[in-house]
């Protein structure tokens, strides 16, 4: 080994020539700064792998012993840190303007809409400061076994590719945007909370798809990838002050600035110190400043001033948080573990017995359900007999798809499972097919509800999973995460632009042959997008109002009319500014004032 004493005798290595196993060697005298890190633990080898070849924003699995402190992605984070908090204080203020006191107004989807342009400059400033040029796509790439490498996304040309999202991106970005516009379209307060789920949801899974090879992703890897992503999230809450530390420490002169700084503050907290015992002694000195103060308050509205500026913090955090939880770059391309299944001979037997009880159960479905074919016991009508069971159904059919989707993935392939799976599926569906027959006939006994309605959605769309589940089955390769994504999502979708408060209202008074005031009531207590119904109803369409309400005071005056007029005045007293314009919401009032004024 070449040695040579430089630098006042400190230990220098030339390891260009030496064995891998002695490059470590001798590095007693050489300077903390100087000398490698992570090397605790590590084999000889890896210890003297260069790495200054690697790719930036190259995520390294546990297998290669090399464990980075932090990803490229992240160090372009903090030592840009200015762009971004910038950025993080605008959406703040973007936030605050189409967020406060307004769940569902017609800022949702320009919020919406502005939130997917700045995570665009977000992923654009991070490629360029990261290793790719010109911003174009820099996305991670791994698999079974395999170490994570990089990848920059080329067009059909071959060349590179410096779009702001990735063309298999855009369907996530536009079932954002609808979930958006459907939110200011419909008064429905459940819409308005699981639309911004769905839109948190898809966005997630939009960025990692952005960021990572995920097409050979399991349904399970993919889950636990967005759960990853979140946790990583929530625990950078606090990055957005731990960076301005950061990037203030690595300024030019700053110890200087720091230095000065901190002299202001203390300035500043001897101030405060004293002002506290002064101001008072001060105020009550002189009943002028007493009352000048007094009406100053009487003016000032806390509430309107602190708010605003909590939500400032708030938009401000998350999206911060989010980056940078999302540029750590710690989601795996791979599940952990030994990569070992389960016998399929267990499996096998665990359901074969399963499936005995569920054929013989589909088939008393189809013979005396659907067919009518058998002889109910007792006195037991067709239609006794439809109205029970219908939750413990719904409860069945979803424990099975979490049944399948586990066995796919702990067993051995083997094609007699295959094939029992598949007939739990079919039976599942059969399942399915009862509880939804059954929903039917009671809701033609007893009309539509929300729950009634939800139920029936959800019947479908589980329906439409378990088939890409039966795809699944035989195909090793199908995307059964993303086809339930895009089964959801569609349906979602198409769920939330029905109005379906909307579609109640008219259901049940198209079929009812009378109604009671409990029917009406329930009308009312929907959302305002039930409004333009109840309008309708008339004196004569409700029955026993007499009997049911004898001892009405009022008598010169309807009861039905007296509780339409304080429905349609508590509409008209909500407040709706041009910022907090909601479709469902003016429809109403405008239903609302026709009424009123007809009367």
């Amino acid at each position: 080994m070449n040695m040579e004493m430089e630098n006042g005798g400190r230990g220098v290595e030339h390891t260009e020539d030496v064995p891998a196993k002695t490059r470590v060697e001798h590095t007693e005298d050489v300077p903390a700064g100087m000398q490698a890190e992570y090397t605790e633990n590590v084999p000889t080898e890896a210890q003297a792998e260069p790495t200054k070849d690697i790719p930036m924003g190259t995520r390294y699995v546990a297998s290669e012993r090399i464990l980075p402190k932090e990803s490229a992605y992240t160090k372009g984070l903090k030592e840009h840190y200015l762009y971004f908090f910038r950025l993080s204080v605008l959406y703040g203020m973007i936030y605050a303007f189409c967020m406060y006191r307004n769940p569902a107004g017609i800022t949702f989807p320009l919020l919406v809409a502005l939130t997917l342009a700045f995570a665009a400059l977000c992923l654009k400033k991070i490629r360029s400061v990261s290793g790719g040029k010109n911003g174009e796509i820099v996305r991670m790439t791994g698999g079974d076994g395999e170490a994570a490498q990089t990848a920059r996304v080329t067009g059909e040309d071959g060349k590179k590719d410096g779009r702001w999202f990735r063309t298999c991106t855009l369907p996530y970005l536009a079932a954002i945007a609808l979930l958006g516009i459907s939110t200011c379209l419909t008064a429905n307060e459940f819409f308005h909370f699981f639309n911004k789920v769905a839109i948190v949801m898809l966005f997630s899974a939009a960025m990692l798809h952005q960021l990572y090879e995920d097409g050979k992703w399991s349904f399970p890897l993919y889950v636990r990838n967005l759960f990853v992503l979140w946790g990583s999230c929530i625990a950078s809450v606090g990055k957005v002050f731990s960076h301005a530390a950061t990037y203030r420490a690595q300024e030019t002169q700053g110890a200087e600035r720091r230095k000065k700084t901190m002299a202001v503050m203390r300035g500043v907290g001897m101030a405060c110190l004293v002002l506290v015992v002064v101001l008072p002694l001060l105020i009550s000195s002189d009943l002028i400043i007493v009352e000048m103060l007094e009406q100053a308050l009487e003016d000032i509205n806390i509430a309107e001033g602190v708010l605003p500026t909590f939500d400032i913090f708030v938009g401000m955090v998350s999206f911060y948080s989010f980056f940078a939880g999302l540029f750590r770059q710690n989601v795996s391309g791979e599940m952990k573990g030994n990569g070992k299944r389960a016998e399929s001979l267990t499996g096998i037997t665990f359901v074969s017995i399963l499936a005995v009880v569920y054929v013989f159960y589909a088939a008393v479905q189809i013979i005396y359900l659907f067919l009518r074919a058998g002889t109910l016991p007792g006195d037991l009508t067709y239609s006794q007999y439809a109205h029970e069971g219908f939750w413990q159904l719904v409860m069945v059919s979803v424990i099975n798809i979490v049944m399948v989707l586990i066995c796919m993935q702990v067993f051995q392939k083997h094609k007699v499972l295959n094939g029992l799976l598949l007939v739990i599926s079919l039976c599942t569906c059969v399942m399915t097919a009862s509880a939804a027959y059954r929903m039917v006939l009671y809701v033609d006994a007893y009309h539509l509800t929300f729950l009634r309605i939800l139920v029936l959605w959800f019947l479908g769309v589980l329906a439409l999973v378990m088939v890409g589940m039966m795809v699944a089955i035989f195909r090793t390769g199908f995307p059964l995460f993303q086809y339930s994504v895009a089964v959801l999502t569609c349906c979602y979708i198409a769920f939330s632009f029905v109005r379906v408060d909307a579609v109640i209202a008219s259901y049940n008074m198209e079929n009812m042959e009378y109604m009671r005031m409990n029917d009406v009531w329930y009308l009312m207590s929907l959302s305002e997008d039930a409004a333009p119904y109840v309008a309708r109803i008339e004196p004569e369409m409700v029955v026993n109002l007499e009997e049911d309400y004898a001892n009405w005071s009022e008598s010169d005056e309807n009861f039905l009319d007296v509780q339409k007029r304080q429905y349609f005045e508590y509409i008209l007293q909500e407040d709706m500014s041009l910022r907090q314009w909601n479709y469902g919401m003016a429809r109403a009032k405008d239903v609302a004032g026709e009424y009123l004024r007809g009367e």
